[in-house]
């Protein structure tokens, strides 16, 4: 299967690198919408598999993140820790952008 990237993807890997803490918060925001394997994480969050698995591997360490087994391939989904700190960081990101954005003036 052959995926295109998004302009986001694309625009975000010219600009910048990105710390550990974002691709942490990109990895559990790619597993909020549903479990997922190694490889679709890793697309998501336009990373490479090996550098994903050890980050995996903290994330399941602190509680966030478990591996299920299914037909002979591993899924990664959140806990309820995870999905906790998922909500947070999703409501960091939304007030920053209200930070961000224009004060709108009458």
């Amino acid at each position: 299967m052959l995926y295109k990237k998004t302009a986001n993807q694309i625009a975000r890997r010219a600009n910048m690198t990105r710390s550990q803490l974002e691709l942490y918060g990109e990895v559990l925001q790619a597993l909020a919408k549903k479990r997922l394997t190694i490889d679709s994480i890793a697309f998501e969050c336009s990373t490479d598999c090996v550098f994903l698995s050890q980050r995996l591997a903290f994330l399941a360490k602190c509680g966030l993140v478990q591996e299920e087994s299914h037909r002979n391939k591993t899924f990664y989904a959140l806990t309820r820790r995870g999905i906790a700190v998922s909500n947070t960081l999703a409501v960091t990101r939304h007030l920053e952008k209200l930070k961000i954005s224009p004060e709108i003036t009458e």
